[in-house]
């Protein structure tokens, strides 16, 4: 194992970094196809929000699929994802667990935690700002565990 001075003396950045631990060819098609359909299912939400606070009447058919299509391209996602991490090898799947785990882990934390300072008075936190917290976790998780392993 190494230690974070190990880190800084080799002179890599943390991307060179990420990328000596990102698997195989066939991992990184994978990984592009997961983001394909993460980006698909990011643009169809933006719209399917945009047009919903848009009408302010009755609902036009657009903004009646575009949440449905927006829906199946996370599940497709999800699914795109689950796959990668399947067919990845051990090193890349234990990288993407850690990171998983450590955003599961912010969030839950901080959503908990947070509840005692509404008690308070403080301002109702939204579940897009407990979301927000987990990919930030994800990321972190995954640059630490990509630390950790190098």
């Amino acid at each position: 194992m190494t230690n974070s001075n190990d880190f800084k003396d080799d002179g890599q950045s943390w991307w060179q970094l990420a990328r000596t631990c990102s698997g195989s060819g066939f991992d990184r098609r994978n990984f592009i196809i997961f983001i394909v359909w993460l980006n698909a299912w990011l643009l169809t939400f933006l719209a399917a929000t945009w047009f919903a606070r848009r009408d302010q009447g009755p609902a036009t058919a657009l903004s009646l699929i575009l949440p449905i299509v927006s829906t199946l391209f996370g599940f497709v996602a999800l699914y795109a994802y689950q796959r990668f991490l399947r067919l990845s090898d051990g090193l890349l799947r234990q990288i993407q667990y850690d990171g998983f785990a450590f955003g599961f882990g912010a969030g839950v934390v901080a959503a908990v935690g947070y509840r005692v300072f509404e008690y308070v008075g403080a301002p109702e936190m939204r579940v897009s700002h407990v979301v927000a917290i987990m990919m930030i976790g994800w990321i972190a998780g995954q640059i630490l565990s990509i630390i950790r392993y190098r």
